[in-house]
């Protein structure tokens, strides 16, 4: 390239427009200040090179050389049906300039001419403000600015909650959409009234509601054209599923030389059990490598609740130690922990690698007190004590008698339940059931008694345990506390031992005969003392009758310990109606000067 020039409008021949500096390099930069063509309208300019005394193409580019239009609003934002003054501030316009004014977008003139004028929105929104001019023919040039009108309605907000219902320690996300409240409100949270620190935007996220929580947001506008500074939503009662509370029997360790086990332990029961992060029913110690292996179990309740309990055992290569007759735990040693271990298995705690093989000392197939007595007979060994205690008990007669004392609660809510071991001597582990009637609770009330709920059977029965572990007959009366449901019905109830084993310090069993026993109820009610002056509480078939409690309140909680209801009692005898309690245990709790009385009742 050797000549590089430029021209307006007409062109004076090649070679004899304006040239422009140029450095003859490869790649060519033209810099320099053109001057503007004078006159206003449409200009055309062309720039071309010459290149071996040949002109190339030109570029050409158009240009609007007009007013430079310009204007102000009092503000970027008004309000609806506010009166403002558009000032017009265009520069380099003429007579002969022409205007159009667009306030709303519409393409539409809303306006004419030079002058300021004054102008009010009808409606609220966002609006872009356009003047064009020209000058000299076609050539037009605009200049457009953004306005927002603001609604001078009251400002609103409405509340929304992600979920409907969620479950304990869920993460639920509140959102507040506002009305008419400006583009930068302020918000601020609360629930039951207090509030959330820290929760300053338009959502809020918690996961530590409870149920029936009150979640309420009030919003300080940024509008200037609000008539109120605040507003607040209505509330959002939330409800909150309580999640299931869920445990794992502690795994005990497994050897690689034991068969495939199913796996169990987690409570509640009709849960998923994971190995590894697999789901699993069933574990196949032959088939898998010795180290350590995680076991979790999740469960979900009827509200789709889920929560999950996590352990770890370990899968061993078997030594000298390993499977120890009585080695219940399977830690390589018999101690009085294996004992323990037996007394859950009897109670329905069955563990996850619980070894059987190593807990049923005399093979009968089953788990029972002989186990325990046995167990306790490795644990002495031959030392003299052992050795007394199993002469003392090979002395025994095998004749003992098992009786159920009768027991008249009368008109109480609990009596004691005694059973009595009668002969020659007396066994050192006694084991039987029980079947009481619906909601009679059994506690132990003999030093050295187990009591607890059988597992596997619908009925109300409960197992009674009551063994030595030196081989020591056990006492000759074995007592439990009945707690009975205020409204069981009087009458009279048999109390009948089942399921009965006895045996001696060498585990041999002891033959033995049962003495059935009776429970009288003498009160449909089984409440004391409704005539002293004392606060009571009659269950009655449409409610909770309060007795001397007036000005005092009424408490109600589930059997999990989980609030449920609550009332205030007017007067010293109030029929107290309930009727969100679905079936099942109940205590209802009675607050009056500082004094609390509590009793169990069952809604059916």
């Amino acid at each position: 390239i050797d000549r590089v020039e430029y021209f307006w409008d007409e062109d004076p021949g090649f070679g004899l427009a304006t040239p422009l500096p140029f450095t003859g390099t490869d790649v060519a930069v033209v810099d320099t200040d053109i001057e503007s063509y004078a006159g206003y309208g449409s200009h055309t300019l062309v720039v071309r090179a010459r290149s071996g005394g040949v002109w190339g193409s030109p570029l050409i580019r158009t240009f609007c050389i007009n007013a430079e239009p310009d204007f102000s609003l009092p503000a970027d934002t008004v309000c609806r049906g506010e009166k403002f003054t558009v000032t017009n501030t265009t520069r380099g316009a003429t007579e002969e300039t022409v205007y159009s004014w667009d306030m709303d977008g519409d393409g539409k003139a809303d306006a004419t001419g030079a002058d300021d004028f004054v102008y009010t929105y009808a409606k609220a929104g966002e609006y872009m403000v356009s003047l064009s001019v020209k000058t000299v023919g076609d050539c037009e040039t605009t200049c457009t600015k953004p306005v927002v009108v603001l609604d001078t309605a009251d400002p609103s907000v409405r509340l929304n909650a992600s979920v409907s219902a969620s479950c304990s320690g869920d993460t639920v996300m509140f959102t507040a959409k506002t009305f008419n409240a400006g583009g930068y409100p302020e918000y601020e949270w609360t629930v039951n009234g207090e509030v959330v620190r820290g929760a300053t935007g338009d959502t809020l996220l918690t996961g530590t509601l409870s149920d029936r929580d009150r979640v309420q947001v009030t919003v300080l506008p940024s509008n200037p054209c609000s008539p109120v500074n605040t507003v607040t939503s209505p509330a959002i009662t939330v409800t909150v599923n309580p999640s299931p509370e869920v445990s794992l029997a502690p795994l005990f360790p497994v050897y690689t030389t034991e068969d495939n086990f199913i796996l169990s332990g987690g409570m509640p029961e009709g849960g998923i059990y994971y190995i590894n992060g697999s789901e699993a029913s069933v574990f196949a110690p032959k088939e898998n490598a010795s180290g350590s292996y995680t076991m979790s179990y999740r469960y979900a309740n009827a509200h789709g609740c889920v929560s999950e309990a996590v352990q770890t055992f370990a899968l061993r290569e078997p030594g000298a130690g390993s499977l120890l007759l009585g080695d219940v735990n399977k830690d390589e040693r018999v101690d009085i922990m294996d004992i323990l271990c037996t007394v859950d298995h009897i109670f329905g705690r069955v563990f996850p690698t619980w070894n059987r093989l190593t807990a049923d000392i005399d093979s009968d197939g089953r788990i029972d007190v002989t186990d325990i007595i046995g167990i306790a007979g490795i644990i002495l060994g031959d030392d003299a004590t052992g050795r007394a205690a199993r002469q003392a008990a090979a002395g025994a007669a095998d004749d003992v008698t098992l009786t159920a004392m009768d027991a008249d609660a009368g008109n109480a809510t609990e009596v004691y339940l005694n059973f009595a071991l009668r002969g020659a001597g007396r066994p050192c582990g006694v084991q039987f059931d029980v079947t009481m009637p619906e909601g009679v609770e059994l506690e132990t009330a003999t030093e050295g008694l187990v009591v607890g709920r059988k597992a596997g059977t619908a009925a109300n029965t409960y197992t009674l345990l009551a063994y030595s572990s030196d081989l020591r007959p056990v006492g000759g009366q074995l007592s439990v506390r009945a707690v009975l449901p205020v409204n069981m019905d009087e009458g009279s109830y048999p109390v009948v031992p089942e399921n009965v084993v006895m045996v001696a310090g060498d585990m041999r069993a002891i033959d033995h005969s049962i003495a059935p026993g009776r429970l009288t109820v003498g009160s449909p009610t089984a409440v004391r003392g409704l005539a002293d002056g004392r606060p009571a509480i009659v269950v009655e078939s449409d409610g909770l009758r309060v007795l001397n409690a007036g000005g005092g309140s009424l408490s109600v909680y589930d059997a999990g310990g989980r609030f449920v209801a609550a009332s205030t009692i007017g007067g010293d005898n109030e029929l107290v109606s309930i009727p969100v309690l679905v079936q099942g245990t109940y205590v209802a709790e009675i607050n009056k000067d500082g004094r609390t009385v509590r009793t169990k009742f069952i809604r059916k």
